[in-house]
């Protein structure tokens, strides 16, 4: 009885101290969340900058393929921040900061760990104020290309050094890049490949140190790579340089036609999103590489998260329409993360089939409950494919890598 009501009298006491601190916090952020839709004045559109594509040709940038006339190597936005320059600093300190770090480089921790790590990246208080400046439709569909080759054995002892007539690939949602350094680790020791299709990629993001991701690992690697704008992130840039995210193709072989593909079904208005607003479009990066074995159609496709499997069945059409207005016949590969909800029944693939599009299935069986867990897909037509695997080894993202080999018919 003694010790029943000791421990009511300390959780009482601890409840009377833990709570203002966690009501403060909580009204803190809410504020300043408020005040990133506050801000006032109308979001205007602009274009890139001459002075960007001067850059982009510079001789600190890396080589681009000037194949593509559409291609831009830096991306930039005239200066829209109206803050002292002392204001538009990234602050290195603070709760959020340190919860940011825990969540990206901490090893073994849960997920809701790296959910409130994802939260201070997000809304970096008090620094992160909404842009009004947005970027033109044009240059929302501009493809970032380079080049990063190299005919040194030793520094691509990693990936393959000849092509068999096998082409291996790999789809990875990579969590914008949070955990880059577990990331370039995962990408040269545990999935070698000749093609990896990247999602959720940052460039000039806060939350990633406004690192260029796609650039970066391709640097890494040594390879080609392409990269296409999904969102323009409007709390996530710093005064004169906007925030991107999108998606990624890197490549052994070289990249040729590049462009987005914006889906016309966009079920979710992620402008008017109040916790992480966004100008853009959920899309495909579409190239062709360029292998020995000849051209393969590539789709990087990430398709809506918000909403249902009707609405991705929809954008998934989309993907076939292209296809069939291209008049392509070679082999084709559509991957990437395609947000499915209910397995392998998903019209998703339903539609896919209908065109002679195949899910590669698993090396494993998946049981419908893992299925339904399962976001990341790789589809083909016009290959023969080995199982797909999934990669739980590596745990450098919220998703698992997809992997599989492709010999063409």
């Amino acid at each position: 009885m003694v010790v029943r009501r000791i421990r009511k009298a300390m959780a009482a006491v601890l409840a009377s101290c833990v709570a203002p601190l966690l009501w403060a916090a909580w009204f803190g952020l809410a504020g300043q969340l408020w005040e990133l839709r506050a801000e006032a004045g109308p979001p205007r559109q602009v274009a890139f900058l001459d002075s960007a594509h001067q850059r982009a040709n510079s001789s600190e940038s890396p080589r681009r393929d000037d194949s593509d006339d559409r291609t831009r190597e830096d991306l930039a936005a005239p200066e829209t921040s109206d803050r002292p320059r002392s204001e538009d600093r990234e602050t290195r300190s603070g709760p959020l900061r340190i919860l940011k770090q825990i969540g990206s480089h901490g090893a073994g921790l849960s997920s809701w760990a790296r959910s409130l790590g994802a939260l201070g990246s997000w809304t970096r208080v008090p620094f992160a104020r909404k842009t009004r400046t947005l970027l033109s439709p044009e240059a929302l569909d501009l493809v970032q290309r380079g080049a990063f080759p190299t005919n040194d054995p030793a520094s691509s002892s990693r990936r393959p050094s000849h092509f068999d007539g096998t082409l291996r690939i790999v789809s990875w949602n990579i969590e914008r890049g949070l955990q880059y350094e577990k990331i370039v680790q995962a990408l040269k020791e545990d999935l070698p490949a000749d093609v990896y299709l990247l999602q959720e990629v940052d460039k000039g993001a806060r939350r990633t140190d406004l690192r260029d991701v796609a650039s970066s690992l391709a640097s890494e690697l040594e390879i080609y790579f392409a990269f296409g704008i999904e969102f323009q992130e409007l709390i996530q840039g710093r005064s004169g340089q906007p925030a991107l995210h999108g998606q990624a193709i890197l490549s052994r072989f070289p990249i040729s036609q590049t462009r987005v593909l914006r889906f016309e079904h966009q079920p979710k208005d992620w402008s008017r999103d109040w916790f992480q607003p966004r100008h853009g479009g959920r899309m495909a990066l579409v190239c062709k590489i360029e292998t020995p074995a000849g051209k393969l159609l590539v789709y990087n496709a990430h398709l809506e998260s918000r909403g249902s499997d009707a609405g991705r069945a929809k954008q998934m059409e989309e993907i076939i329409t292209d296809i069939q207005r291209t008049e392509y016949s070679g082999p084709v590969v559509i991957a990437g993360d395609l947000n499915t909800e209910t397995g392998l029944q998903s019209p998703v693939f339903q539609v896919a089939r209908l065109n002679d599009i195949r899910l590669l299935p698993f090396e494993r069986a998946i049981s419908p409950a893992s299925a339904r867990r399962q976001k990341d897909w790789i589809l083909g037509a016009g290959i023969a494919a080995s199982q797909a695997i999934i990669e739980h080894r590596v745990s450098a993202s919220d998703h698992k890598p997809v992997l599989a080999e492709l010999r063409f018919n």
